[in-house]
């Protein structure tokens, strides 16, 4: 079981000297990209290449492994080897495919000094296409597959959503300097836990005095909320839509923001102490300047003026 410090931060106009002095730093420590959200359903990509050549992986936040679609393997020449593995995660599938192991010679991931050469990895090919043409039909970047939480940690990417970027470490990059850099431009922790099951990271969000943990889904564009819950944390729905006005992320104030009503599995139950409420996407992180950092781990937002530290 594993309890993640998360922290949140004040970018105020009294700091921003400083962080344009930290700026220089960055660039000498990472390689600084436009983030790019799949703004139509959800997720966030991650430049990779395999076997030279240059692909897009999908970052899937309650997923370990990696996982290829079939096209991109057989357009690619990528062989795998009959298994008994089962996918366990959630896609938007009527039925979970059969998969095999794939052969990867090397695979990579960001681009020019951000490369991290990855070996031996439990890469699996799904037998039937991922939803990634359908799903993102829109998209005309190359997609491999799905990127789950073993792959991320070990690149350990920072998903700036307040500035939109995506911040890679160089080699040799020290783990905690991004955590150094915010710190000192005076962010406050919030608690995230790790769930040891799934792997998944839940935030926690508090509603009429009582903490509840939210999902976070990162290849999701809305935030669902369980409809069973709502009497208790002091919400109601209009029409399915379910608006926040008193919750609070820390010292953030989550004064303005709607969530969809959803019947969702298992709500209720405890994650490590906190009640399972729901889950947060990408218009989430996005309303509220979220940055998250794998190598931290943690997750950065301003907090308000008013707000005093």
């Amino acid at each position: 079981m594993k309890r993640l410090i998360f922290l949140f931060a004040a970018l105020t106009a009294t700091l921003s000297a400083q962080v344009k002095d930290d700026t220089s730093l960055l660039i000498k420590s990472y390689t600084i990209q436009q983030l790019v959200t799949l703004s139509d359903s959800g997720g966030v990509l991650l430049p990779a290449r395999i076997n030279e050549i240059d692909t897009h992986f999908i970052i899937h936040s309650s997923f370990e492994g990696i996982l290829l679609d079939s096209k991109f393997a057989e357009q690619n020449k990528i062989k795998g080897a009959p298994t008994r593995a089962q996918l366990n995660y959630e896609l938007e599938l009527k039925e979970k495919p059969n998969v095999h192991f794939a052969r990867i010679d090397n695979l990579s991931v960001g681009t020019g000094a951000a490369f991290n050469l990855l070996r031996g990895k439990r890469t699996l090919i799904a037998e039937t296409n991922l939803p990634v043409a359908a799903k993102f039909k829109n998209l005309t970047l190359p997609i491999a597959g799905f990127a789950g939480l073993e792959m991320v940690e070990e690149i350990k990417p920072i998903i700036d959503f307040g500035n939109s970027r995506l911040l890679l470490p160089h080699k040799g990059t020290s783990v905690g300097l991004y955590s150094e850099i915010v710190t000192q431009n005076g962010y406050e922790p919030v608690i995230m836990v790790r769930e040891r099951k799934t792997g998944a990271y839940y935030v926690v969000v508090k509603f009429k005095r009582k903490d509840y943990g939210f999902l976070v889904d990162l290849n999701q564009t809305g935030s669902t909320i369980d409809g069973r819950m709502l009497r208790q944390m002091g919400l109601k729905d209009v029409d399915g839509k379910v608006r926040a006005t008193t919750g609070s992320l820390g010292l953030t104030p989550i004064d303005d923001f709607t969530f969809q009503k959803a019947d969702i599995e298992n709500s209720g139950r405890n994650i490590l102490g906190y009640r399972y409420a729901g889950r947060v996407g990408v218009d989430f992180f996005k309303k509220f300047n979220v940055a998250v950092d794998f190598a931290g781990p943690l997750a950065v937002v301003p907090i308000p003026l008013e707000v005093e530290r």
